[in-house]
């Protein structure tokens, strides 16, 4: 089960990929200070941001994801203030730079935030209410200090950002102008060109203050010291009216340096005066300090790419192990196959006849429940007559719907402890190979296990070597193509033969191991879709069968130092999308969902009795549910329960997989009435689906989505 905050990240993650129109890749990060975008990657990164609201996350989201819209990549931003600090200092300094990156990000946001307010206006409120809860919490280190008294860049920064507060603000002429261009900057070329120009305005009217500070200063200590002067009344001198100066100077040995409200002197030891952006400053490093204090690590593992050759054992090859399985085997052992093999096979015969009827009812049952009747436009002329009282003439049409293609990729769990049950379900496979052969249906059977104590050798590595600093390695396994509707008719029978061996305990090239069920999963994906386009499905049914959680599955390598754990994260780059790791099998599940589109559908065979499979699934203490759902079992050999990933999922005895088939006597105690022949044949029935679960249940998912 996800938590809330695994689903609210992903809730965030899908808003941001919706915002950028693209699928972006999202990863978060808690050593990450602040969002921001790698332009060329196309990877957004998200810090972990504690005590945050919902409109303060979402501003943070649009505000990044407008920057992937419309800013270039950070070479260009890097080489542009570069180049700057080279034209108006012609000897630069890191200072330089860092100033001028501060105001090219104050006028870029004000383009980012006009265009993305324009794009989707409901994200306005987000903007407002955000902006204010940073106002509120003195983000941009204001406090008490009046606005207007700051320099040109800092005002345009709180002006655009700071809703309300903007109303108290006050420009002259030149700065007004300014203000009016920053917000009509459309490209990004205008941004650069209007932050040399806001950049040098400044500059400007630092050298302005401090010329006239200096002149103050030198004034003021050459006067000499009276009984006059040290009786008068102190005041404060006013220059500009906007800039003040303190008379007081203690070391007349030195001119008088004017002290901004910050601790940095703007002019003093014949250094050049920078203009800065304090206000921008001061934000980024409060957005910083918001970042989650937790050392828990974030990783977002590459997986391998499969090498599809060496895993998968096509049914040729299965079938030479068959060949020399019984090469040196006598006429009458094989004989003996055929036998038991076909003795089932005539036993099923009539039972498959029944099914297929019943499918083909169904089918009926379902195209005239959505038949149309559509008129031509073409007059009938037998209702001509009747044109004055009525204005149906027309010639009608009946349409009936296209049934939609199926068909079903099957992988049965070659496990050890599968070997109690393994008889009765290769005849539940060979009842729904029988149906699908009969009506029609594509379909694939594959037994997945892991290459050990088997004699057929592998021709290298499942899976390609990975490198980097954090990825997934998993271990080598093989799945084995046993029977696949591209078999003709003697191959098939063949590979009958194969399975009826493996029933016997003939298993010297398919021993019976461990369960890579997570590696299976993994690599489905292009099996599925190779089969759908193979043979022109509309809907593909992948079915999984096994006793048992997943094992030999692989490992996290990442070689970085976590003392605090880790969350392990999955972007999948063809569907884009983020998956929590916290559930390994479930997360793959999904990804093979929404990479194929398929029905997916589970069986698992629980060996520790009722109760243990339904405490595992629901909550004893619902005693209502309990009962109808023990009965359920009694009667059905299974009950679903809902998945967090398989569309449905079946838990099955797995010591009755093919039920008591004593049950399909067709019989009628005493007289032969009509309501007796009816409850016969309806118990006759019921028994002969409900003692093959696959076919059965197969059956069902079909007529349904053929319904949908």
């Amino acid at each position: 089960m996800q938590t809330e905050s695994e689903i609210q990240t992903q809730s965030d993650a899908f808003l941001a990929k919706l915002l950028a129109t693209e699928n972006i890749t999202i990863e978060y990060s808690p050593s990450a200070t602040t969002a921001s975008f790698d332009m060329e990657r196309r990877v957004l990164y998200m810090p972990v941001w504690e005590n945050i609201s919902k409109h303060l996350k979402h501003l943070f989201i649009v505000h990044e994801v407008g920057h992937a819209l419309h800013t270039p990549p950070g070479t260009v931003w890097v080489d542009t203030v570069n180049a700057l600090a080279k034209k108006i200092y012609k000897v630069t300094k890191d200072k330089h730079a860092g100033a001028i990156r501060s105001f090219l990000n104050v006028l870029e946001d004000v383009r980012n935030d006009k265009l993305q307010k324009e794009k989707f206006p409901g994200c306005r409120k987000d903007y407002a209410i955000g902006y204010k809860e940073l106002l509120d919490r003195d983000f941009f280190g204001i406090g008490d200090k009046d606005v207007n008294t700051m320099n040109l860049i800092n005002k345009i920064n709180i002006y655009y950002k700071g809703g309300m507060l903007n109303l108290k603000m006050k420009f002259d002429p030149a700065e007004k102008k300014l203000l009016d261009k920053a917000i009509k900057t459309e490209t990004w070329e205008q941004v650069v060109a209007l932050t040399e120009e806001v950049f040098l305005f400044c500059k400007a009217r630092n050298e302005v203050v401090n010329e006239t500070i200096t002149k103050i200063s030198i004034e003021t200590s050459s006067v000499t010291r009276t009984e006059d002067t040290e009786n008068a009344e102190d005041e404060d001198v006013c220059v500009d009216e906007d800039v003040c100066v303190d008379e007081e100077n203690t070391d007349d040995n030195k001119p008088y340096v004017y002290t901004g409200d910050d601790d940095e002197d703007i002019y003093g030891d014949d250094e050049e005066a920078v203009p800065t952006a304090e206000t921008n400053d001061t934000l980024e490093q409060m957005i910083a300090g918001m970042s989650s204090k937790s050392n828990t690590a974030f990783v977002y593992p590459t997986f391998p790419v499969p090498n599809m050759d060496v895993i998968i054992d096509d049914f040729p090859a299965v079938l030479r192990d068959y060949e020399e399985l019984t090469k040196y085997s006598s006429k009458e052992y094989k004989d003996s196959l055929w036998t038991e093999f076909n003795t089932f096979r005539m036993k099923e015969n009539d039972t498959i006849s029944f099914m297929v009827k019943e499918f083909e009812m169904r089918k009926q049952a379902d195209a005239y429940a959505k038949t149309a009747i559509a008129k031509t436009g073409t007059i009938n002329p037998a209702k001509l007559y009747n044109y004055k009282f009525a204005d149906d003439i027309f010639k009608r049409n009946t349409i009936l719907p296209d049934g939609k293609n199926h068909g079903f990729v099957f992988f049965l769990d070659w496990s050890s402890s599968m070997n109690k049950t393994i008889v009765d379900v290769i005849n539940q496979l060979f009842s729904l190979v029988f149906f699908c052969k009969r009506v029609q249906i594509p379909f694939e059977v594959y037994i997945f296990r892991d290459v050990r104590y088997n004699r057929n050798k592998r021709k290298g590595s499942c899976f390609q070597d990975q490198s980097g600093p954090c990825y997934y390695s998993f271990d080598n396994f093989v799945l084995r193509n046993v029977l696949s509707s591209r078999m003709n008719s003697v191959q098939l029978q063949k590979a009958y033969m194969y399975l009826t061996c493996l029933q016997r305990g003939m298993r010297k090239f398919d021993c019976m191991s461990t369960t890579p069920l997570d590696q299976t999963i993994y690599v489905a994906d292009k099996i599925v879709n190779e089969f759908k386009k193979r043979n022109n499905l509309e809907i593909v049914n992948t079915i999984f069968l096994t006793d048992g959680e997943s094992n030999c599955g692989g490992d996290l390598c990442d070689n970085r130092p976590m003392p605090g754990g880790y969350r392990a994260f999955y972007n999948d780059p063809v569907t884009k999308k983020c998956y929590s790791m916290f559930n390994r099998t479930a997360m793959l599940l999904n990804r093979l969902k929404d990479r194929t589109g398929c029905n997916l559908v589970g069986y698992y065979l629980y060996t520790r009795g009722f109760y243990k499979a339904y405490q595992k699934f629901f909550n004893m203490n619902d005693a209502a549910h309990l009962k109808s759902t023990n009965k359920f079992w009694d009667q059905n050999n299974f009950f679903p329960v809902v998945s967090k990933a398989y569309d449905t999922y079946f838990i099955m005895k797995p010591t009755k997989v093919s039920g008591d088939e004593g049950d399909e006597t067709f019989e009628i105690a005493g007289k032969a009435t009509n309501r007796k022949l009816l409850n016969s044949f309806m118990k006759f029935a019921k028994s002969k689906s409900t003692n093959r679960v696959f076919l059965s249940q197969f059956i069902k998912m079909i007529s349904e989505k053929n319904r949908g």
